[in-house]
């Protein structure tokens, strides 16, 4: 929905390494890689969806201007059209990796 508001919008930063993390681990001095999952769910509600949109790294709030308050309606209006209760639940499995130097 952003690109309504805003156009296109550039992807910045670099692409991801070619390397799994766990080969470049395995290049390093660390040893003992272990992989970890941590299972939770998460409760979003709309006004937590959208400060999470103004809390990523673009410039949200500025590049919206004076039409922040359409922005936050229209993203309201869409949540609201597909879980009228306003919340929903998101499952989320955290994959990491757990590794010690000697």
């Amino acid at each position: 929905m952003q690109h309504q508001f805003l156009g296109p919008i550039p992807h910045a930063g670099a692409a991801m390494p070619a390397d799994p993390h766990e080969v470049v681990l395995a290049r390093s001095p660390f040893q003992d890689v272990m992989p970890a999952v941590h299972e939770f769910s998460r409760t979003w509600t709309v006004d937590r969806i959208i400060g999470y949109l103004y809390s990523t790294s673009l410039p949200l709030r500025k590049l919206l201007g004076a039409r922040q308050p359409a922005f936050e309606r229209e993203i309201t209006d869409a949540l609201l059209t597909t879980e009228p209760s306003g919340q929903s639940v998101e499952p989320v499995a955290l994959h990491v990796l757990i590794a010690r130097i000697p």
